[in-house]
């Protein structure tokens, strides 16, 4: 580990065993919007309160497992620049 607590992960191989999947998965995952005919979102729609609607993309489970242990431990442990706002507990 780094000193940041991070995992070492030198491939795409390491990073897909880290996570759970198989390097396979990780490449499906990870695909060329524009080359890719399949979708790993849920998409549906709820209603906004001052009219319309808003169109919701929710990933589909295997995505969000992948990306729950990225976030878990990768990003939440990088530190945040003192000038960031956005989803820090007292800021705005």
């Amino acid at each position: 580990r780094s000193a940041l607590g991070l995992p070492v992960l030198n491939s795409a191989e390491e990073v897909a065993r880290a996570i759970g999947i198989t390097a396979p998965e990780l490449a499906w995952l990870a695909y060329h919007r524009t080359a890719a005919k399949l979708d790993h979102y849920n998409r549906f729609t709820i209603p906004k309160k001052r009219g319309g609607h808003r169109v919701i993309s929710s990933p589909k489970k295997k995505l969000r497992v992948a990306q729950g242990w990225l976030l878990v431990e990768i990003v939440d442990k990088l530190p945040v620049h003192d000038a960031a706002m956005a989803f820090r507990p007292g800021r705005s």
